[in-house]
């Protein structure tokens, strides 16, 4: 019986992409600033609608990392396609290991090419 409620269920069934556990390496930098600067992350899940990162907490030491800060994340997918977007930390918390911070992050701005992308890789 729990099989035939979930299916017919109209949020699942309409359901397409998943927050997805991966681990990618990133670079990030404060929306405004140069493409020089380039701080290294890892994203840890992602989805059409977030992403979740952890960084060094050596990058903090020169930039701000606030819940409601700005970043431009690139990302290069398993697929090997490139994705840029904006994200808003909307969550900072300890990582696991020691020096580690663990971002959840809002997109806030994603190109239709990196949003397409990105929901070609989320498909189950």
């Amino acid at each position: 019986k729990q099989k035939a409620i979930e299916k017919s269920d109209p949020f699942t069934s309409q359901r397409r992409y998943y927050r997805k556990d991966v681990k990618l390496d990133c670079q990030y930098r404060p929306v405004g600033l140069s493409q020089k600067v380039l701080l290294p992350g890892n994203i840890t899940d992602i989805s059409l609608g977030g992403i979740g990162m952890e960084i060094d907490t050596k990058n903090t030491t020169s930039y701000s990392h606030m819940k409601g800060d700005s970043f431009v994340v690139t990302i290069v997918l398993p697929n090997n396609q490139n994705l840029e977007l904006e994200a808003k930390i909307v969550a900072v918390t300890k990582g696991e290991s020691y020096g580690v911070l663990r971002l959840g992050m809002s997109i806030t701005e994603i190109s239709s090419g990196s949003r397409k992308a990105l929901g070609f890789f989320l498909m189950p």
